[in-house]
């Protein structure tokens, strides 16, 4: 019977730790102060806290953060020398201490940090890296906190830009691609900090199944992994760039049975290798780890989810001959690429019965993508190794991966980027003990743990399946959600991420607290529409100071920050002239962003309400959706977005279930929906905008704006009806105030 085949031998027994930055001295500080040592100018922290600005070196544009769901810019300022933002601290595991560790592109004069009661400056040895440590600290995995950053440096000077952010030894934000080594042609500047993409062009790729020998440079996101073997370097996987910062390979390279782990320590890694006997150091960048993910569930006897990303210790630069893939980032299914042909490159053995061993140079083979059907009516053995989150390709003719190969990757060429799709896993075994390339070979499909990757390498190097990396231009695409169709339910269930990309959580910065205050709708790139209450000061007309708002795009947990959030600072408040506070009437705002979102799957706008249909008597009857983090009875904000189901009903109606106070505060401006079952809106919703769906596109009616409050308590009755402004008595005014409206 026909064995397995990992591909390599088994790994010396030792358990791997995250890498850990070394601890600084205590750098916990309960009041602001200088570092007089270097310029006594830097005491001016205590204001800059209080109004972040973002400062200009010589010559310097704007600055663009390296990782926008974890860290953005503040709006410019007056004060020179000098730039602050926040960064959005998260984990998926309990963190009972903080080590955080900000790494600049050349030297600061300080760093200085805020986080709840703690502000401080950070320690630094070379005024590039700088490190905060903080004993007196917790973070649970579903929660999330947000550091105001200030960075002082000499205005003479360029100004220092955020290169990486490792919370506890864990990098949660990423450089920027860097600048290229190798300038000898326009073609490699323009393309080289785009994934997938070969010096020269893709489309004369020599593609050969049978395993010939290709040109250095053809294949620049291939990359060598070793492991020490007693003082020698051993080469054991391959594995493919996918990050500046990241190498994505097999789980098994490092983990083959229960109890055999390779130590982070150990492991090399080998950027731009082409002949493994020419070790050209010009050409060649060697990295060593800080950091390992194997997936939680994979399962080192069936190699089930068998991926591995690598963390290393420092960036890479690109070249002609060192560029990462694109990682697969549209239609995930496995039908979607069946019958498509891929290419695997490695330094295996050239054929299945080749004795001479592994390859000096690497070598290409072609493999066509079967079916998991096809596959296992092959061999009745495939049935015990393939899963959902596997496939299988190849000819059956003796050429593919083989021995060496481990870890190596499938890359299909889309829209003329080379995507990766595939690790290669296991093959089958013949007679003598090697892998058997008459049947097929396993692949872990990368696709299907995209939300794992993201978690960990964030989504720059992912191809949305559209026109190229995430779209910035949905022409046409307000309304509609990219990926799930799940259909409606009541009573607050939770909803999924992504099914409401327009819905936006409001921040208030009051002190050291940073907290959510109400709802909003993305309408378009810049701008988002909220309550007018949300945004004024307390029974007045007057906006709050822009400064003190934040929003986040894209948010589905209150308490947590992945991947896919984006944070925004609001440029201007503009409320509406006729908002009266007494009686909320015309209860709307809209806030104008410093920088626009981008859009995603997960970050869309709603589409405004068509002008032809603004009579209320045509959505009377009809039911709509609102979606918030409402408070439940314990005056507690809800974790998830929660979705309830509204039918909306007449004026007269709503006057009729209770006019003490439906008649003060309903008008013509206005509508009342609800189910007056106790699974109405509450607190925590506002703000936030009734949908209705119409032709398969979801369209912005309303913005929750009043509840009746039980008898004594701060908290809404659910059993009445909800008033909601009636935004399309408001296109107009809207139409006026957003420049970049999508009518569509």
């Amino acid at each position: 019977m026909n064995g397995l085949w990992p591909y390599r031998e088994p790994l010396s027994l030792h358990i791997s730790k995250l890498y850990l930055h070394a601890s600084v001295r205590d750098a916990r500080v309960r009041h602001y102060f200088c570092i007089c040592q270097q310029i006594a100018a830097l005491c001016s922290v205590v204001a800059l806290l209080a109004a972040p600005s973002l400062a200009q070196g010589s010559g310097d544009s704007a600055l663009t953060s390296p990782c926008p769901s974890v860290f953005t810019y503040a709006p410019r300022g007056a004060e020179p020398g000098s730039w602050s933002g926040a960064a959005t601290l998260s984990s998926d595991t309990l963190l009972t201490r903080m080590s955080l560790s900000i790494e600049l592109d050349s030297p600061a004069l300080g760093v200085f940090g805020r986080l709840n009661n703690w502000t401080g400056n950070a320690t630094s040895q070379d005024n590039v890296q700088f490190m905060i440590d903080e004993n007196d600290f917790k973070l649970d995995p579903k929660q999330s906190v947000m550091m105001d950053l200030v960075v002082q440096y000499d205005p003479v000077n360029t100004t220092p830009r955020l290169r990486t952010i490792r919370l506890n030894g864990k990098v949660i934000c990423n450089v920027e691609s860097l600048q290229a080594l190798d300038n000898s042609s326009s073609a490699a500047v323009n393309t080289m900090h785009e994934c997938g993409v070969v010096a020269g062009g893709n489309s004369r790729f020599p593609l050969i199944y049978n395993g010939h020998f290709y040109k250095k440079g053809e294949i620049p996101w291939l990359v060598v992994i070793y492991k020490l073997n007693k003082g020698v370097l051993q080469r054991i996987c391959g594995g493919t760039l996918i990050s500046e910062l990241h190498v994505l390979t097999a789980a098994h390279c490092l983990q083959l049975g229960s109890w055999f782990v390779t130590p982070v320590e150990d492991v090399t890694v080998k950027i731009g290798v082409h002949s493994l006997n020419d070790d050209n150091t010009n050409l060649t960048i060697t990295r060593k780890l800080t950091a390992r993910y194997i997936h939680e569930e994979y399962d080192p006897f069936t190699l089930q989810n068998d991926i591995l990303i690598l963390t290393l210790d420092k960036s890479v630069r690109f070249t002609n001959y060192i560029r990462p893939a694109c990682l697969w980032g549209g239609d995930t299914r496995l039908s979607r690429v069946v019958g498509a042909t891929g290419i695997v490159a490695g330094w295996g053995r050239r054929s299945a019965d080749d004795t001479r061993g592994k390859l000096d140079e690497p070598q290409m083979v072609r493999a066509p993508i079967v079916s998991t059907l096809e596959c296992r009516g092959s061999k009745a053995v495939f049935h015990q190794v393939t899963y959902n989150t596997t496939l299988c390709a190849g000819y059956r003719n003796g050429s593919g991966p083989c021995s060496g190969d481990s870890g190596g990757g499938l890359y299909l060429l889309e829209r003329g980027k080379w995507m990766l799709r595939g690790v290669v896993s296991l093959s089958l075994q013949n007679t003598r003990l090697t892998c058997d390339l008459n049947e097929y070979v396993v692949f872990t499909d990368t696709a299907q743990f995209l939300p794992w990757t993201r978690k960990i390498i964030g989504d720059k190097y992912i191809d949305d399946g559209t026109t190229g990396l995430t779209s910035n231009s949905p022409e046409g695409q307000c309304g509609k959600v990219v990926k799930f169709s799940t259909p409606l339910v009541v009573n607050g269930i939770p909803t999924m991420e992504g099914q409401w990309p327009w819905h936006v959580a409001l921040y208030k910065t009051q002190a050291v607290d940073n907290r959510y205050i109400c709802g909003g709708t993305l309408v378009s790139h810049k701008y988002v529409i909220t309550a007018a209450h949300c945004v004024t000061r307390k029974l007045t007309e007057r906006p709050v100071n822009s400064r003190t708002l934040t929003v986040h795009v894209g948010k589905h947990n209150l308490r947590t920050s992945v991947t896919g959030v984006q944070i925004k600072f609001v440029k201007e408040i503009i409320v509406n002239p006729n908002y009266n506070s007494s009686d909320f009437r015309r209860n709307v705002a809209i806030l104008e962003l410093y920088e626009p979102v981008t859009y995603s799957d997960w970050v869309r706008p709603a589409c405004l309400w068509p002008d032809n249909e603004i009579d209320l008597k045509n959505v009377i009857g009809k039911t709509g959706s609102v979606v918030g983090w409402r408070i439940n009875d314990s005056g507690v904000l809800a974790d998830e977005l929660a979705l309830r189901e509204m039918p909306v009903v007449s004026q007269e109606t709503c006057i009729r279930s209770y006019p003490e106070f439906f008649v003060r505060y309903t008008s013509d401006h206005t509508y009342c929906a609800g189910n007056r079952n106790g699974s109405s809106v509450c607190n925590g919703d506002s703000g936030g905008g009734m949908f209705v769906k119409m032709d398969g596109v979801w369209y912005l009616r309303g913005l929750l704006s009043l509840v009746v409050a039980l008898p004594d308590d701060k908290r809404c009755d659910p059993s009445h009806y909800a008033i909601f402004t009636d935004l399309a008595k408001f296109l107009p005014w809207i139409y006026t105030t957003v420049t970049d409206i999508d009518l569509r």
